[in-house]
């Protein structure tokens, strides 16, 4: 029997969050972050046995790239308490497969936008094609996981 789990938050710095720290965490990977000219390595990290970013047709290829992404993200916002992307983590029943749990994640984004990425409202107002990065972590239990720089 599938137990269901749904979760959404704000990165910002005025919970004392970094965009990069978060992705380098998220991904298990290590990313420079440019900001506070600090390595965050999380490359560690057991349990994420996916990992992508989605980029609208819009998008700069650049922002492909993880670190470059969310050092961009940091720039641009640059208000001390900016919310610089929203996280949403929601579980996969684990009677699916990896391969089939990693499809299911992306089958929950894809109805969310035209495009296949992850819709977010900010302010009331859609943002059509935001960028999307997204983890696949296999644990005790399988878990989705998509951070969403709609903002840019």
């Amino acid at each position: 029997m599938a137990i269901y789990h749904l979760h959404v938050k704000v990165i910002g710095r005025k919970a004392g969050s970094s965009a990069v720290a978060s992705a380098a965490y998220r991904s298990a990977s290590r990313l420079r972050d440019d900001r506070i000219d600090r390595v965050q390595d999380f490359s560690a990290k057991r349990g994420v046995v996916h990992s992508e970013v989605m980029l609208p047709e819009h998008a700069p290829e650049q922002w492909g790239d993880r670190e470059r992404l969310w050092n961009d993200v940091e720039a641009f916002e640059v208000r001390k308490d900016a919310q610089l992307a929203r996280e949403v983590e929601f579980a996969i029943p684990r009677e699916l497969s990896q391969a089939q749990g990693i499809e299911h994640g992306l089958e929950r984004i894809k109805p969310h936008s035209k495009h296949g990425e992850a819709r977010q409202r900010r302010d009331a107002a859609a943002c059509q094609d935001p960028v999307v990065d997204r983890q696949h972590e296999q644990r005790r239990g399988q878990r989705e996981r998509v951070d969403n720089a709609a903002d840019q």
